[in-house]
């Protein structure tokens, strides 16, 4: 097909033109691959017409938004970028995260997110709690200790990986009251529970219907 631009379907004797372009990806070095004699050179030679190198997304921090918004949008129907602004706080941790997996992970990350959203809106809440270090507590400006420490147990990790969640939770809570003027029911249904569990969570976070702390 690369080189004489033609196939002959299996059992048959005639040669068929084709007129294809093939495009390939992979993530590895293919140059050592070869060198270790587990790519063929011939095969190298004839795909590699014009290369094109992406960087790791962790290079690409400019370009997290952008795709978290497009697999929101293909993930979730209702998903419009100027109705449903990005979490700040859960924009940055996605930022900081170096992406191991690259493109791929992201995505799962935010299909797994939007599985498991605990509101109508994402937050940093909801980000999965054994991949994030500590969130910037946006009240006091402090930096919450990070989760994954070296000599951190998991057991310790997973305590903090709680109180992470429950600050991100009073935060928000907080926003949305300043936002919908201490409109309970309004703030109750964008996070997606009833009055009586909103009232509850205030008291816990020793929060007002003004969103200022008691």
């Amino acid at each position: 097909v690369i080189q004489e631009k033609s196939i002959t379907r299996i059992g048959g004797t005639q040669s068929i033109p084709v007129d294809v372009r093939i495009i390939c990806a992979t993530n590895k070095d293919l140059l050592t691959e070869m060198e270790y004699k587990r790519f063929r050179k011939d095969l190298y030679y004839r795909l590699n017409v014009i290369s094109i190198m992406i960087p790791p997304l962790r290079e690409r921090q400019e370009d997290i938004r952008l795709l978290t918004n497009y697999f929101l949008k293909d993930s979730y129907a209702y998903w419009e970028e100027e109705k449903n602004s990005l979490d700040p706080a859960m924009l940055a941790s996605l930022e900081a995260y170096d992406w191991p997996g690259n493109v791929r992970e992201l995505q799962n990350v935010i299909e797994r997110m939007l599985n498991t959203a605990k509101g109508a809106r994402l937050s940093a809440a909801d980000l999965p709690d054994d991949l994030f270090p500590g969130q910037l507590d946006r009240n006091s400006g402090r930096e919450l200790p990070a989760l994954k420490k070296p000599g951190r147990s998991i057991k310790e990790a997973r305590e903090l990986s709680k109180l992470l969640m429950q600050e991100e939770e009073r935060l928000l809570i907080i926003e949305l009251l300043q936002a919908y003027e201490g409109n309970v029911s309004q703030v109750a249904r964008e996070l997606g529970i009833s009055r009586t569990t909103l009232y509850k969570k205030m008291e816990k976070y020793k929060v007002d219907e003004e969103g200022k702390n008691n």
